[in-house]
């Protein structure tokens, strides 16, 4: 048996020793514990409390592999480290109900002068999971448990479809199920940062959410659009990011799409302009969305390629879903499926009547004469080594604090000839050096295919078009994805490097070939207030 070191009961014993009674027990929870002041995962919870003040000292909840260790561990805790503001100190004794847990204590706390007793009942302790039976009584999961797992699967599914990549949110899909009293659904994908599939239970819905949204934006009247949010009726599946906690991912403003499955948490949940915003789904609200799922799953894998034309054709197709229902066996769904032409136009003008004269104005700001013709322009990633190595007279850092998570710095890349170049870089100088670099998402009027435009803004708050690359070439897809991740790691920077040897060394620059580096802040759209979504 492992016991403690000398200098740790040296250190323990120096706590000031109270004349208390402690309870100590190890519980299953079968279910989550959540109320307003503690949230529990289910797994084997431990247990310390003072009987004497009727206070919880430390609390945790692990795997059932965990051995009589984890006792130990918890009651040190209780003692160094209590919970709930309680000072350190060391009890005079302590109560468990299992025979070998005490015995297992007794040779573990020699020295320390705590005595260890048995006892067959503990009464506090009784009384504290007794309330947490209370609460696991009343808590309702996210999703019905037998639901939990498919749609989790499908969502993710959704994720790594990105339909927001070809499919605007103007172009919806009806989905008719005519089951559990829904006729049909009417589905909006929304990307550029929301990632959300909208389930609304009526086109009116959706036609009138949009037109009070746009009025809203419009006047920046923040009740407003708060109200217009909540007059929905839908269902919807929304994406997240795990690390919410990540100091340099700011949630509001960072476009996620680069993250892996792995790094994304799918949530569920409904709103009503009567019950309000609900992140619950119950059984047939989860029955519908299984069936709704599967089946848009299913169209944007069969249609992909003609969703993703400017054109929206009539498409209709129809699919039999199968449901699994623990009580009655699977069962069959019969679900149309189609476009809506009609609706996609109207929604248009609804966006268009709302399109404020301002940003008209913002569009003829946007400049085009930083990057001459001829120019060569690619985005991906250089050695943070290679830089270090420029001389400081190429190094533009504009007084950013740099914090560097990787070996690399994501970079737009403009390579031409030496006198362009110069002309590029004293520029860029004139006007204070770069602030950032945004990938601002448009449809073009042109063929209606998605475009991303690489807008430069410099300290003077002048716009640049660097340049436009095309969502239908799969390279720069991928190199995007990777461009933005990078972006994260290194603190939300980027840069703009400017070469030379257009002629000899055309797609090929070295390092010698560098001109100019300047580093900047990935910025987004809203950042740089941009508010058209087609030129």
């Amino acid at each position: 048996m492992t016991g403690f070191s000398p200098s740790t009961i040296r250190r323990l014993k120096k706590l000031t020793q109270i004349p208390c009674v402690w309870e100590g027990d190890r519980r299953t929870l079968l279910s989550p514990v959540v109320s307003e002041e503690f949230e529990l995962p289910a797994g084997e919870c431990i247990l310390w409390v003072d009987g004497s003040e009727g206070v919880i000292r430390s609390m945790e909840v692990m795997g059932s592999a965990q051995g009589r260790e984890a006792m130990v561990r918890t009651l040190i805790q209780a003692m160094e480290h209590p919970q709930g503001g309680n000072k350190r100190a060391r009890p005079q004794k302590i109560l468990v109900r299992d025979r070998e847990v005490q015995f297992y204590l007794r040779g573990i706390l020699q020295g320390l002068d705590i005595v260890v007793d048995y006892s067959p009942e503990l009464p506090l302790i009784d009384q504290i999971f007794q309330s947490f039976g209370e609460v696991m009584e009343s808590y309702v999961p996210p999703l019905p448990p037998k639901y939990a797992e498919d749609l989790t699967k499908k969502a993710y599914k959704i994720w790594e479809m990105a339909p927001w990549e070809f499919v605007h949110p103007n172009k919806i899909i009806s989905i008719e199920i005519n089951k559990w009293d829904i006729e049909k659904l009417y589905l909006s994908i929304m990307g550029s940062a929301d990632y959300t599939l909208l389930f609304y239970r009526s086109a009116e819905s959706l036609t009138r959410f949009r037109t009070d949204f746009y009025h809203s934006y419009e006047e920046s009247e923040h009740e407003s659009l708060e109200s217009a949010f909540l007059q929905q009726d839908c269902l919807f599946l929304t994406f997240d990011p795990i690390d919410e906690d990540d100091e340099d991912l700011d949630t509001e403003d960072e476009d996620i799409g680069y993250l892996p499955s792995s790094e994304i948490e799918p949530n569920f949940g409904a709103i009503h302009p009567l019950e309000g915003l609900n992140s619950i789904l119950y059984e047939e609200e989860a029955q519908i969305m299984y069936v709704a799922l599967e089946s848009v799953i299913r169209f944007l894998r069969d249609h992909k390629r003609p969703l993703s034309q400017k054109d929206f054709p009539v498409i209709t197709r129809r699919y039999r879903i199968s449901v699994p229902d623990c009580d009655q066996g699977n069962q069959n769904v019969s679900v149309n499926i189609c476009t809506m032409p009609e609706l996609y136009s109207q929604l248009y003008e609804i966006e268009s009547a709302d399109l404020a004269e301002d940003d008209f104005d913002q569009i003829e700001q946007l400049r085009y004469d930083l990057i001459p013709e001829g120019c060569l322009l690619s985005i991906g990633t250089i050695p943070w080594n290679s830089l270090i190595s420029l001389p400081p007279n190429i190094r533009h850092l504009g007084g950013h604090k740099i914090k560097a998570k990787c070996d690399t710095i994501p970079i737009v890349l403009v390579q031409t000839s030496r006198a362009k170049a110069n002309t590029i870089i004293k520029n860029i100088r004139d006007a204070g050096d770069i602030r950032g670099i945004c990938f601002s998402t448009i449809d073009s009027d042109q063929d209606g295919k998605k475009v991303d435009l690489s807008i430069l803004q410099t300290q003077n708050e002048n716009l640049f078009l660097i340049t436009e690359f095309s969502h239908e070439d799969e390279n720069y897809i991928a190199s995007h994805k990777r461009w933005k991740r990078a972006c994260h790691l290194n603190g939300g920077h980027c840069g703009l490097v400017i070469t030379k040897g257009l002629s000899n060394k055309r797609g090929n620059p070295g390092i010698d070939d560098i001109m100019a580096f300047f580093d900047g802040k990935c910025i987004t759209s809203q950042e740089l207030n941009i508010k058209f979504s087609e030129i």
